[in-house]
Formats: structure tokens, sequence, C-alpha cells
């Protein structure tokens, strides 16, 4: 299966963030899909649909455009049960815009991040060598919902994936500047406080919307 296909795809035409930048980025790469590689987009719909059908709770943001109205799912299940994969979101590699070594702070990365969460996704879909005993396989199958398939974890991922692809492009997603004032780092901007303004009040979440034009997710299901 080409599912280097959607990475690349992601990839290139990354924009904004925040859930309209989500969708966005999905909605072009479905596009590129239907019309270049339509049996690549048909495999990420059957992958896409065990869960849709049997937790459909768990999709309600998703209507006829799947592969683009998933995008968000990532973030929605945060706090209803899907926290085990927050830190997979992004990488904070360490800004020290004062200098010093790193062993000068009390900064931590995250022991799985979202290079590798990438990697081990996309190696499970390609049922590639020892996919099964990747940190990221068992944990995804440790949580999946009403049915305990692999088909199931698999739908569960395939979302995580679509996300994650897009969210490691936002560079507040893969750097965390590093200082006296931040010896923990900053949590890629999250930690930096700026004025509120439609629930956007630091600087990464400023960043995701775009300079507060695209804060929100909306409302996705398609008629």
């Amino acid at each position: 299966m080409k599912y280097i296909t959607i990475i690349a795809l992601l990839v290139s035409l990354t924009n904004a963030w925040y859930g309209t930048g989500h969708l966005l980025v999905a909605r072009i790469a479905q596009s590129i899909l239907e019309k270049k590689d339509p049996a690549t987009y048909k495999q990420i719909l059957a992958i896409l649909a065990p869960l849709a059908k049997d937790d459909a709770s768990w999709t309600k943001a998703e209507g006829k455009h799947p592969m683009t109205e998933c995008a968000t799912f990532a973030d929605d299940i945060k706090f209803k049960g899907g926290m085990y994969q927050k830190g997979w979101h992004f990488i904070d590699t360490p800004m020290m815009d004062e200098g010093g070594k790193i062993s000068d702070y009390n900064f931590t990365a995250d022991e799985h991040n979202i290079t590798e969460v990438i990697g081990a996704l996309s190696n499970w879909f390609a049922k590639g060598e020892n996919y099964q005993e990747s940190y990221e396989y068992k944990t995804i199958m440790s949580h999946t919902y009403k049915i305990h398939t692999e088909e199931e974890g698999a739908s569960t991922a395939m979302r995580l994936l679509i996300h994650y692809v897009g969210d490691i492009h936002q560079p507040l997603h893969a750097t965390s500047r590093v200082n006296h004032e931040y010896p923990e780092g900053d949590k890629g901007g999250n930690a930096f406080p700026l004025p509120a303004k439609d629930g956007a009040n630091e600087l990464h979440a400023v960043w995701d919307s775009v300079i507060y034009e695209f804060t929100g997710y909306p409302k996705t299901v398609s008629n």
C-alpha cells in the first residue's frame, strides 16, 4: 500500500492549524488522491470504516468525507480517553536562545515523539517487520473502544496519522524554547502567554490559529 503517498501529500500542503488548518490540508490531500491514486484513497477509507461503523460516538465529526473530516480526531479524543497520545503530536527539540548546555536546565524531552510515531504507524499499515512490537501499536491496541481487534486499532491509528503528519509541520510542534525563564522548556509556546481571543491565549494557540484568524474546531459533518 502506498501510505507514504498520504504523508508526502500532507507534508507538501501544510498551511494553517487548529481545526480549520487540519481540515484544509486533509481535504487537499484527499482531492489529489482521488484524482491521482484512487486505489490508495479507497484503501484509506476502508481502514477508517470500522471505527465509524462499530462505535459512531467516536466519529461524530465525520460524514461523507471521512478522510478529511477525521483530521481533528486526535485532538477531539484527548479528553475522552485519548490522553495516551497527547505527547505524540510533537517533538520538543530544544532551542537554547541563551546558549549553554542542555544539562544546565531541567528539560526532559518526551520519550515517544511524533517522528517515532509516524514511522511506527506507517510501518503498521505497511505490515512491516515487527510492526506489532512497537510501543505505538501496543498502546493503541490497549486503548481500542468497543471492539478490540487490530482492524479497530488500525482505524484509530489512521485517524491519528492524518492528524500528526499535519502537526509536525507547524514549527511550534517541533521545538521548545529552553532558557533560564523556561528551564523545562516553553512546551512549544504553550507556556508563553499572549492576549486572549476566541480561546487562543498563548503563543502556540495564536500561531495555530494564524494570529487569531482560524480559532476553534468547526463542525464538519457533511450532508
